[in-house]
């Protein structure tokens, strides 16, 4: 920003899907002062319920001391972040979803709530892992833009 007078630190929006999805949200939580809007698609918010093991142990090192890979699982965890939630959080998953299972979504979901965290979500009905509905894309760019813009800018554009 300090090379490039058009970046604005003040409006700094992410998104991710899956993976992406989970990074993303992470980073807004781990940094809440700096990211201020994040769409995160289908993310894997807590990898201890996910189902296969085999889907975790590629991405995350785990021992046979199962106490060990509890308090892995859980350090790993968005849910345990979600209090330090300040910015614009649009959660979006796919109602069949084959990666993400949707009892992920409700972990996440209630863990949001029981931190009366203010954000937005979305099940997409009969769409899978790789959620696209241009219905949705739209909400995305909508959400991105009345939660980044500068309307002060806006208004010096329009004039």
């Amino acid at each position: 920003a300090s090379l490039n007078p058009f970046i604005d630190l003040s409006r700094v929006g992410v998104k991710g899907l899956s993976y992406g999805g989970y990074g993303s949200t992470r980073a807004m939580l781990l940094f809440p002062d700096f990211f201020h809007v994040n769409v995160s698609y289908v993310g894997p918010h807590d990898f201890a319920h996910l189902g296969s093991p085999v889907s975790n142990e590629r991405f995350f090192w785990n021992s046979d001391d199962k106490d060990q890979v509890a308090e892995y699982y859980k350090i790993i965890s968005n849910t345990i972040l979600v209090e330090r939630l300040k910015g614009k959080l649009f959660l979006i998953w796919g109602e069949i979803d084959e990666n993400v299972p949707s009892n992920n979504i409700f972990i996440m979901l209630q863990s949001l709530l029981d931190a009366d965290a203010d954000f937005e979500s979305l099940i997409v009905p009969n769409n899978p892992h790789a959620v696209y509905h241009p219905s949705v894309i739209k909400r995305e760019f909508r959400y991105f833009h009345d939660h980044l813009r500068n309307d002060r800018t806006q208004s010096e554009r329009e004039n």
